[in-house]
């Protein structure tokens, strides 16, 4: 049979193409250098080409990352990308969109791990309003043993749920906590009825990467208090209007290895972390972010502090850049008192490159203060009226 070979291809993406049948016809295709393959919108397209037994060793090369996606296809074209026929021993990133045969094909995979024995980024988008929680099919992908991505985007989970079918469909979540804890990386975005992350004490802890977006239904805090984030890296929750505090104190005190925390335009968020109630006068409770580099705190119109309890104080021996834009009501960063040798600015707007738009009142405490009255002048006109009767009225408070 004559071979057609493209030697130096190393992406290939078939997208809006309503006609297309197949691409190839008799002749075997080989595709030594491809690294990424998408699909998608191609109702008809039935095979990538007309022999599929010579595909697998074919697509990807040890060289760079490989990748395939597969959205809003035909259900023939997925069966064949999961058939016993073909395997990506190469493949790095599988992008994967819902069809109505999923199921049954995923059950029909003798292990996953012949299929995807390299693969590192798992990506799962468009999933149906049906599914309110993370079907348990697809638990083979997150079994395999190189994953290290997640990525759940535009799906209507209730809750992240991970359990493996065992016999007679019987749950095994002690191995879903084994598996789960093996990502270094959870992205989600786009889950419109995401009420929880998870329950378990146990499951992601070996996240470095946390990314949560558009999750408008995520209550109180982020994740529960038992939760703990010892090798967490870089956190980042965008557009959750749902979430109040955003972690317990408990989950702040395991963030030793935490060097960048963006929260932005969460707009219901009163303060990140969530203070113990206990009596002012008793020891204070110091928590300290080692390696927190930045923090940017955006467009978070009812957070009045970092941390509105005294009994906790802060240390960030690492910190140096702080980014705090549109929060109108935050007075103070810390009640408790702080410690930021490393600081000397805070920039008011994102966009504020240039020296002259930093802001600096000799400590984090007091830059926050002059902050809010900028923010706020006409109650700070009213207070400054108020205090004339009050001539003793003074600040105390450590920053």
């Amino acid at each position: 049979m004559k071979k057609m070979v493209f030697p130096k291809l190393d992406r290939l993406t078939l997208e809006d193409l309503p006609k297309l049948k197949r691409f190839g016809f008799e002749n075997l295709i080989e595709f030594p250098s491809l690294t990424y393959l998408h699909i998608e919108k191609c109702p008809l397209l039935n095979t990538v080409h007309s022999d599929s037994t010579s595909v697998g060793t074919t697509v990807g090369n040890e060289v760079g990352e490989s990748s395939i996606s597969m959205e809003n296809l035909h259900s023939d074209v997925s069966k064949y990308l999961f058939s016993e026929k073909l395997a990506f021993p190469n493949l790095q990133q599988l992008h994967l969109g819902w069809d109505d045969g999923m199921k049954e094909r995923l059950h029909g995979l003798r292990l996953a791990s012949d299929y995807f024995c390299k693969l590192k980024v798992l990506r799962l988008v468009r999933f149906p309003q049906q599914l309110a929680i993370f079907p348990s099919y697809l638990f083979q992908l997150l079994s395999l043993p190189n994953l290290e991505s997640l990525q759940i985007e535009l799906c209507y989970f209730e809750e992240l749920v991970f359990q493996s079918e065992g016999v007679g469909g019987e749950e095994k979540p002690a191995s879903a906590s084994m598996v789960l804890s093996r990502l270094t990386e959870l992205r989600l975005s786009s889950l419109y009825e995401l009420m929880h992350l998870w329950k378990e004490k146990e499951g992601f802890q070996n996240l470095r990467i946390l990314h949560v977006e558009c999750c408008p239904k995520l209550k109180s805090n982020l994740v529960p208090s038992s939760v703990c984030f010892q090798n967490l890296m870089t956190l980042e929750v965008v557009y959750c209007d749902g979430i109040i505090k955003l972690v317990a104190h408990s989950t702040a005190k395991s963030l030793a290895q935490l060097r960048e925390m963006r929260i932005i335009y969460c707009r219901k968020i009163e303060e990140i972390i969530e203070g113990s109630d206990g009596d002012r006068d008793e020891v204070k409770d110091e928590i300290i972010f080692p390696k927190l580099n930045l923090l940017e705190l955006i467009g978070l119109s009812n957070l009045e502090s970092f941390c509105s309890s005294a009994n906790h104080t802060f240390g960030f021996p690492s910190l140096a850049t702080v980014i705090v834009e549109d929060c109108p009501k935050i007075k103070t960063f810390a009640q408790g008192g702080l410690n930021a040798p490393m600081l000397h600015k805070v920039r008011p707007d994102s966009w504020a490159d240039e020296r002259e738009d930093w802001i600096w009142e000799g400590s984090l405490n007091s830059t926050i203060q002059k902050l809010f009255k900028e923010w706020n002048p006409v109650e700070e006109m009213q207070n400054s009226v108020e205090d004339q009767g009050n001539p003793s009225t003074f600040n105390t408070q450590s920053t």
